[in-house]
Formats: C-alpha cells, sequence, structure tokens
C-alpha cells in the first residue's frame, strides 16, 4: 500500500538497517535537537513514536512543518493554492531544482527539497 503512495518497495529496503538498530543514534538527535523542520511532521513523528516508543515525548523542541505553514500561508494569500499540496509541487513552485542522479522519496534529497521550502516560507512569515 505505501508503495503506490511513496514509490519505495519491500525490494529497495530488503537489505537496508532496520530502525531499530539506529535507535539510540535516532534517539540521541532527537534529544539534542531545538528544531525539528519536516514536512507533513506528524506523519513521521507518528511513524517514530509507534518504531520507537522508548523516543518518550516530542516537546522537548519546536517543531516546523513546512506543509502546515504552506497551506497557512495559502489561508493567507501569500501563497498560491497547488493542485496538490506535495513536496514535489511545494519545492517546485519555490524553484528548488533536484540535483543530477537524485530524485524525490530518496530520503537525502526529500531533505534537501524541504530544507529549501523551509527557508523559502520563512521569507513570507509574518
Amino acid at each position: 500500500m505505501a508503495a503506490r503512495v511513496n514509490g519505495i518497495t519491500p525490494e529497495m529496503v530488503k537489505d537496508k538497517v532496520s530502525i531499530a538498530e539506529d535507535m539510540s543514534r535516532i534517539i540521541s538527535i532527537f534529544n539534542n535537537a531545538k528544531l525539528i523542520v519536516g514536512y507533513n511532521v506528524a506523519f513521521d513523528l507518528n511513524m517514530l513514536l509507534h518504531n520507537l516508543p522508548t523516543l518518550g515525548s516530542f516537546q522537548k523542541f519546536a517543531i516546523f512543518d513546512v506543509y502546515r505553514n504552506y497551506k497557512y500561508l495559502v489561508s493567507l494569500d501569500k501563497l498560491p493554492v497547488l493542485v496538490k499540496h506535495t513536496l514535489k509541487n511545494v519545492s517546485e513552485y519555490f524553484v528548488f531544482t533536484v540535483p543530477a542522479c537524485e530524485h524525490l522519496h530518496d530520503a537525502l534529497t526529500d531533505v534537501k527539497a524541504t530544507l529549501f521550502s523551509y527557508k523559502k516560507l520563512l521569507s513570507y512569515m509574518d
């Protein structure tokens, strides 16, 4: 089911490290974070909490959700309504260019697109 949404198939991840194997590293990142920037952050944080229950509360840091803030700025007529509010569409609106040999839904490229969009959104915030 998820493969239809994100294009990631079981074959693509069969040889990858499980989230449990990186648990201490992930927890360390969150414990040292002051700000979490993401796209549709609630989905990712819920997935992490489900898989890493020892991660605990997410109230220790600020969260900037590019998806929610984009929609908020649309509601204020500061940004246009896009057909779909996907990371691809929002980052392309801000003229993010996917580097050669990369594609969206690759983790690093999604991080780059999210950070690029975050920086652009800041210029629209009051």
